[in-house]
């Protein structure tokens, strides 16, 4: 389920806001780009036959429902007696024919997206498993709850307690207004978050039990630490590269194609890479030798310090300075960059297939660009090859 479009996971958590038991229209399923069957196959989704209730039926029985009569459409008439409303009723099918599922099986979907592995421990009703959190030296239970109600304060306490040692801490996920704990019980109670998409924003509750985490990940003594609290985002289109940070799109790498491949290289390396994304920080200028030069490596320093500007040039909305700069970490000694975000919060649109140079564009109709750009373009070539290379799925 995770390759779905984006758009299906906003319409299901909204769905799982009232019930845990969902349903799904085929033509809700179809406006979100997304085949019925495709969801049946999956497993995280089971038929659910056809069910409409006319806006003309007064008796309340069940209408009778007929397909294949006409096609794409379906019959409905009223079997009272006598009946409410005269003749047929006919209806879209897609409107009328519906999939269900459960909160276990979009939790059990959206876990890798959010850098879940399953939750091994038993877990009692009304609670439901989403996953083990591991981040920031810390095992964190997630858990749905749904509706906690009276009684939910005391619900968590108790599963805390059954979960044992192993659960250092216990993030609950519920619809409604969380209940609060004391920083020292060790849960936190968040509810669905409102942007679209697949994130749960888990990072609010980790946030709850390490609050000086997210100043220590930003200095750069602290190259080790990722910010898990920050998403990448990279597309391209015929105008322009698309760098977001945050759904925040940052204007300096739109016409840059040396910029956008340096990055977009690094966060290959990072979601699909070996070593944890760690690279010599001569890739950046497109130099992949196992021991680069010196002249290499001093390229790539100023490189960096070109990406990092520009990085931070402008303001993005929700982080500091010092949390945009932390992006890149580097290595001290060794000469080494990687991406500091996790590989679950850096996503790759399929835009990416068919790159468009912008270099032609920022030179002018007809005009030759210097030798300087056009040794820039052939950076950024090699750049996005070594992008495909690490296995983007990417045709040439």
């Amino acid at each position: 389920m995770q390759t779905f479009d984006a758009r299906l996971w906003p319409v299901l958590l909204s769905k799982l806001r009232r019930t845990d038991s969902p349903r799904l229209s085929w033509a809700e399923a179809l406006a979100v780009g997304v085949e019925p069957q495709t969801l049946i196959d999956s497993g995280h989704f089971t038929y659910a036959g056809f069910d409409y209730e006319s806006p003309d039926c007064e008796c309340g029985v069940e209408p009778n429902v007929e397909a294949g009569l006409r096609e794409g459409l379906v019959s409905v008439s009223c079997v009272a007696e006598p009946a409410c409303f005269p003749g047929r009723e006919w209806v879209s099918r897609a409107d009328v024919e519906w999939l269900r599922t459960t909160a276990a099986d979009v939790f059990r979907a959206l876990a890798p997206m959010n850098g879940l592995v399953p939750l091994d421990l038993t877990v009692p009703r009304p609670f439901v498993p989403v996953g083990w959190l591991r981040r920031r030296a810390l095992e964190v239970a997630v858990v749905w709850l749904g509706n906690g109600g009276p009684g939910g304060e005391l619900l968590c306490r108790g599963l805390k307690v059954q979960l044992g040692a192993r659960a250092q801490a216990l993030l609950v996920l519920t619809r409604g207004t969380p209940p609060v704990f004391a920083p020292d019980e060790r849960i936190a109670v968040l509810s669905l978050p409102d942007e679209p998409g697949p994130r749960l924003g888990l990072t609010r509750g980790l946030d709850v039990f390490d609050p000086g985490y997210r100043a220590k990940a930003s200095r750069r003594e602290h190259p080790e630490l990722d910010l898990d609290f920050v998403q990448l985002g990279f597309s391209t289109t015929a105008e322009r590269h698309v760098l977001t940070i945050d759904g925040h799109e940052v204007d300096g790498f739109k016409q840059s194609d040396v910029l956008f491949t340096q990055l977009l290289m690094l966060a290959a390396s990072r979601k699909i890479g070996r070593r944890d994304g760690w690279r010599s920080k001569a890739v950046l200028v497109a130099d992949f030798a196992a021991r680069p030069d010196d002249v290499s490596l001093a390229r790539g320093t100023r490189a960096l310090e070109n990406l990092r500007a520009e990085l931070s040039a402008g303001d993005v909305p929700g982080l500091t300075e010092n949390e945009v700069d932390a992006i890149i970490k580097v290595e001290r000694g060794t000469g080494k960059v990687r991406l500091g975000v996790p590989p679950e919060n850096i996503t790759f649109d399929a835009s990416l297939a068919s790159i468009e140079w912008k270099l032609p564009s920022v030179v002018g109709k007809g005009r030759s660009p210097s030798d300087a750009q056009a040794d820039g373009l052939a950076r950024a070539g090699a750049l996005l090859a070594e992008a495909r290379k690490l296995g983007l799925g990417l045709p040439p």
